[in-house]
């Protein structure tokens, strides 16, 4: 089917119309490849065969260009016996163009014979590829057209621009006064629609023109393998049309290529290889054919519809196409060609490594240096996979072996955050030669973090041998001194074997302020002060300037990570929480599955803290999710002990059974990560009613924390959760001991633990005495942002009112906590608030408070619903963009309009629409 040609189908058959009339007519119609001119001509010679002319035909044949008459034999077949006659055999030599002219007699039996035929019937001659005509041929033709103007003789001729045929007979032929000049391009959105509504219908052509003509340029010959090719997957599937590129897409592209003559076939391969990047000069010398013939090349390609203009093949299917047609020996050449002459030019050297990548090594002294410049701007560029494969390449182009092991420790780095099981193999590599003193000593630092990391402690160890405390590298002092804080703080099993430059001396604890030392030393300290009952501030100081300044790509996610974690210790969740979302959308951005699963885990981690149990849940599933179990070293234990502790707080048992039978790697319970787990497992054990399992896990984290000089309950809680078992066996004078412990270890700095300590201790005292510790309990936890905590709190609330008899305070206490139970999605406390609810208020109706909220003024309203989830004012005021003291008045009428005097009890189910922030 012919579409979008109907202007040039009328001046076609108007031009028959003239011929029977009796006055002859020429028309050349002129396009690139695969534009439809064959199609066009064949058309109109069904017409005229329908209208009673006689039709010759012929095809021009690169082969046959340079032998006299090869064209015009197959419309007068005894030219060539003629010619023979005149100046003996004509095919005896191959003749150039330019060579003599065509014999008078030749020229005059072309003419009689033409015009012989006409007078018969009307006469339409044919010509496909008139651009591989041979130079006789088209002598003949201009004597016939100079004298057929009143015969009734139409010649119809195609033709593709840029031909190797004689130019000047060409131009004449195609210019005669009267000749009809017909140019095809390619197809337009409604040719587009037209087309592929024949095969796919109305509703799939509109749907998917754009993607039809982006993907094919137009070209008719490219379309139409489009949509055989998704007619026939639809047809397999029987679903819904979509645009499907397949082999015969790909062999329409090969096709147009290879119409159009060996010259543009090269040229097609060497933009294919070159893929844009083609200084001027470069492509005609890459594939050897001179500057004009390159450059009709390009054209042609260009109005063909394969070229985007900018010298690249408009999709990926296109390019594959072409240089899967190159032999594979071939294509190696030409790439390593490639390379010298875009290092020879000055192209940009990713473009020189992108050949190199591909071809391999080409003995020349500059690779290796161009490779490791390559990698760098790969990862300005968020490129981690092709960074890593250009290290790997810069290690095989080095002859210096140190300098090879660095090119090879800086790409495990990277393959880490793309496969971290891929990496595992290269680590140990690197491993052996760290022993054998062949690695930087700052190299061998981060080498010993990383197979800390997955596991490997005895390489570590070994590895940490000879390590020396001093050397000439920049910054080594502030990376040794961030190593060690760094095991400490996570490794201090592993840090107990070490000896030397990492022994386990005691680390400095009088540094420098954080605006003067490294990212990595400002991160390690903070995570390290975090653990070890460091200032707040300074911490939040240290791990805020790290997060401020730090960039995926070309950084460690291990900095930020530490400096997240420290923030999560010190109950700074709200702040981790928004850093969090940066972290990820930069993540994002990039292909490193192994940073998304961190940071999705930290994240849930932070959601577990605050109360939010279902994203909790979400999030850690997803970041099991992002790598395999094998991949995430002794970092699986985080997780794994979030999703532990969450299911366990949402009554899912059984899938805290499931999660808790998986095995973990042994180093992880030598690291901070296997306290989480162990203490989520005693979580789970306490919640099934397993009190003496669940004190064993909870006194095994503290023996642990002691023992490392870890012990803070801004790590695991451990105090409160064994005061919780001891309650449940009975024995409150140990669980009182514990909690007193805690809470002058917590207080101030750790608001959530503090909370935590006086709930359980409010369980230790008669109803009268609970009211005043639960009430600061719960703003601990709303000072803690924990929303879970505060509904375990203010259900204990609720009933130590209504053992007092305050039958009123009480149910509304317990629908308070009910409803931050909904929220939170903490069905284990649903359940053991349901008989605290009065019958037939399984969802709280709207009560006094609920009114007096009605009327808060929208400012007020904002506030307060901030304050009410656990913001401090200072957060508040950063969200909403006002002053502290404008919050303050602001909290002040709000505690007037409900009668009460502290933000614990706001309602929880104050809320705002999250656009009015702006």
């Amino acid at each position: 089917m012919i579409v979008d040609r109907d202007v040039e189908i009328s001046q076609l058959t108007g031009m028959l119309t003239e011929c029977v009339s009796g006055t002859g007519t020429l028309a050349v119609i002129r396009g690139s490849t695969a534009t439809g001119k064959t199609e066009l001509l064949h058309l109109l010679c069904e017409r005229a065969a329908g209208q009673g002319f006689q039709v010759l035909t012929a095809i021009g044949s690169a082969m046959e260009q340079w032998f006299p008459y090869a064209l015009l034999e197959q419309l007068f077949p005894d030219v060539a016996a003629v010619a023979e006659q005149e100046s003996g055999p004509a095919a005896e030599l191959p003749h150039r163009p330019g060579a003599e002219s065509v014999p008078p007699r030749v020229l005059r039996h072309v003419h009689r014979t033409a015009t012989e035929l006409a007078a018969q019937a009307p006469l339409l001659l044919a010509i496909d590829d008139m651009q591989y005509a041979d130079t006789a041929s088209l002598q003949c033709l201009l004597y016939l057209i100079r004298r057929f103007r009143t015969e009734r003789i139409a010649l119809v001729v195609t033709e593709s621009p840029r031909s190797t045929a004689d130019h000047a007979l060409l131009g004449e032929l195609q210019y005669q006064p009267r000749a009809r000049r017909i140019q095809l391009g390619t197809l337009g959105r409604d040719g587009v629609v037209r087309l592929v509504a024949g095969e796919l219908g109305e509703e799939a052509a509109e749907r998917l023109a754009d993607e039809f003509l982006d993907v094919s340029g137009g070209n008719p010959l490219l379309l139409r393998a489009l949509v055989h090719d998704t007619a026939y997957r639809r047809n397999l599937s029987s679903g819904r049309a979509r645009l499907v590129i397949a082999d015969g897409f790909q062999q329409a592209a090969l096709a147009c290529v290879h119409r159009s003559g060996p010259d543009y076939v090269r040229v097609a391969r060497g933009l294919a290889v070159l893929d844009g990047h083609a200084p001027p000069g470069l492509l005609g010398n890459l594939v050897e054919v001179g500057p004009q013939a390159t450059a009709h090349a390009v054209e042609a390609l260009e109005e063909a519809g394969l070229l985007d203009g900018g010298g690249r093949f408009r999709h990926p299917a296109l390019c594959g196409a072409v240089l899967g047609d190159i032999p594979a020996e071939a294509l190696t050449a030409l790439r390593g060609r490639a390379a010298r002459l875009l290092h020879e030019q000055g192209a940009p050297q990713t473009a020189v490594a992108a050949q190199l990548l591909e071809c391999g090594p080409l003995g020349e002294d500059w690779e290796a240096s161009l490779l490791r410049a390559a990698a760098e701007q790969f990862l300005t560029d968020d490129r981690s996979t092709l960074a890593a494969h250009c290290l790997h390449l810069a290690s095989r182009c080095s002859g210096d072996e140190a300098e090879a092991l660095a090119f090879k420790a800086a790409a495990a780095h990277i393959t880490w955050r793309l496969d971290p099981k891929a990496a595992v193999p290269q680590l140990k590599a690197l491993a052996a030669s760290a022993q054998d003193g062949l690695l930087p000593p700052t190299m061998r630092l981060q080498l010993l973090r990383a197979l800390l990391w997955n596991g490997l402690e005895d390489e570590a160890v070994k590895v940490s041998e000879g390590l020396p405390e001093s050397a000439p590298e920049p910054q080594f002092t502030s990376h040794l001194l961030a190593t060690r804080l760094r095991l400490a703080s996570t490794y201090p099993g592993a840090l107990s074997r070490m000896h030397g430059a990492l022994g386990p001396a005691e680390p400095e604890r009088c540094l420098p302020t954080s605006e003067t030392v490294s990212a990595q030393l400002n991160a390690a300290c903070a995570v390290y002060y975090a653990l070890t009952g460091g200032d707040p501030d300074d911490i939040v100081a240290r791990a805020e300037h790290v997060l401020q300044y730090v960039r995926l790509g070309r950084n460690s996610l291990e900095v930020p990570l530490s400096a997240l974690h420290a923030l999560i210790y010190i109950d700074r969740l709200n702040l981790a929480d928004s850093w969090c979302d940066q972290l990820l959308a930069q993540s994002a951005k990039q292909f490193a599955p192994a940073w998304d699963a961190l940071l999705l885990s930290t994240k849930a981690m932070v959601s577990l803290r605050r109360g939010s149990l279902p994203a909790a849940r979400e999030q850690a599933g997803d970041a099991l999710s992002r790598i395999p179990t094998q991949g995430w070293g002794i970092g699986l234990a985080l997780p794994l002990a979030t999703l532990i502790e969450t299911h366990t707080a949402t009554g899912e048992y059984e899938a805290a059974a499931e999660l808790l039978s998986r095995p973990l790697p042994e180093a992880a319970f030598r690291t901070r990560f296997g306290l989480h787990y162990q203490y989520a497992r005693g979580r789970y054990h306490l919640a099934i009613e397993q009190p003496q399992a669940a004190l064993t896990c909870f006194l095994a984290c503290g023996e642990q924390l002691q023992k490392w000089q870890l012990d803070s309950p801004g790590l695991v809680p451990w105090r409160s959760a064994a005061a919780e078992a001891w309650l449940r066996l009975d024995k409150p004078d140990r669980a009182v001991r514990l909690l007193t412990e805690q809470l002058d270890q917590a207080e101030p700095r750790q608001p959530r633990a503090v909370g935590a300590a006086l709930r359980i201790l409010a369980a230790t005292r008669p109803p009268a005495q609970r009211q005043a510790l639960l009430g600061r309990a719960l703003e601990m936890f709303q000072a803690g942002s924990d929303r879970y905590g505060m509904a375990w709190t203010l259900a204990d609330l609720g009933q130590a009112q209504q053992q007092l008899g305050k039958g009123n305070e009480a149910r509304h206490v317990v629908r308070r906590a009910w409803r931050l139970a909904q929220e939170c999605g903490a069905q284990q406390l649903l359940r053991t608030l349901q008989p605290a609810l009065p019958p037939g208020l399984p969802a709280p109706r709207a009560d006094e408070r609920a009114m007096r909220a009605e009327t808060l003024t929208d400012a007020e309203r904002r506030v307060a619903a901030l304050a009410a989830q656990g913001y401090t004012n200072r957060e508040v005021a950063a969200k909403l963009f006002i002053t502290v003291s404008t919050v303050e008045q602001h909290l002040t009428k709000v505690y007037r309009k409900f009668h009460i005097k502290h933000r614990h009890q706001l309602p929880a189910n104050l809320a705002f629409d999250d656009a009015d922030i702006a």
